[in-house]
């Protein structure tokens, strides 16, 4: 029987790195999680969005709740940028 392919990067990898993320194929950003330190960062930044609006709702206090959402934003991009794939530069 044909095995399915495993996912991986696009490029060509640096020894000894593993990357969490793969770059998009087109566009700019990072794709879905290649290994589950991807899809922790995921989940926890949804954990993150979920307690922002329980902590503080946005009916209540808009700018805490925008400000929290927009560190955790901030945080997951971060993550992405230093265990993610390389992006492309690509029109």
């Amino acid at each position: 029987m044909n095995e399915p392919t495993p996912r991986t990067t696009s490029r060509p990898s640096i020894p000894g790195k593993t990357y969490w993320f793969r770059a998009k194929p087109s566009g700019l950003g990072w794709d879905w999680p290649l290994c589950f330190q991807g899809w922790l960062s995921y989940a926890l930044a949804l954990a993150g969005i979920i307690a922002a609006a329980v902590l503080f709702p946005p009916t209540r206090s808009p700018v805490a709740f925008m400000a929290g959402n927009l560190l955790i934003v901030v945080l997951l991009l971060g993550v992405c940028a230093l265990k993610g794939e390389p992006l492309r530069r690509t029109r």
